[in-house]
């Protein structure tokens, strides 16, 4: 079965568009993230759930891990000082959602949006931390401009008996 030539036009500039978008999109949108490798050093409640909490860790893989930002500090920091060149009567966001990507050292991944409150008229680039919300699991993250991290999850994931638990529990360490 043959396509007439509409249809095979409509192929090539589909076929073509994507190629495009691949060039150029993906590769900016790649270049503007901002990763880390994260270290867990404390945590508070993980006994709770029974054992030892290192294996707790290690089989949820948050031991070790890497979290990769949509946009970084600077980033934001340099954007808002531009609009403020471009127009003088900018009004400078006070608020600012950037995409948080949490890689497990299991594999698995948990997406987070967060939000930073930044006016570059009044806060300095190392206030304030990244505050991020999971929205499946209602995970929170939060991370401040030395690198350290607030990991609190419910952790329903480990074991059926915490499926219903409302009770946080907490990871505290730093990134690299």
């Amino acid at each position: 079965m043959r396509l007439n030539k509409k249809k095979q036009k409509k192929i090539r500039f589909s076929n073509l568009f994507i190629f495009f978008l691949m060039l150029f999109y993906i590769p900016y949108n790649l270049s503007s993230k901002e990763s880390f490798n994260c270290k867990t050093k404390k945590q508070s409640g993980l006994s709770n759930l029974g054992g030892e909490h290192k294996e707790i860790l290690n089989y949820l893989g948050l031991s070790n891990f890497k979290i990769k930002f949509s946009r970084s500090r600077e980033e934001i920091f340099r954007s808002e000082s531009e609009y403020l060149k471009i127009n003088k009567h900018y009004i400078p966001k006070n608020s600012h959602f950037i995409e948080l990507l949490l890689s497990k050292s299991t594999g698995e991944f948990e997406s987070f949006e967060c939000t930073w409150l930044f006016n570059i008229n009044i806060s300095k680039i190392n206030e304030k931390n990244f505050n991020c919300l999971e929205k499946k699991n209602k995970s929170m993250f939060s991370f401040d401009s030395d690198k350290n991290f607030v990991y609190s999850s419910r952790f329903n994931q480990f074991g059926k008996l915490r499926s219903k638990s409302k009770v946080y529990h907490s990871l505290f360490g730093s990134c690299r």
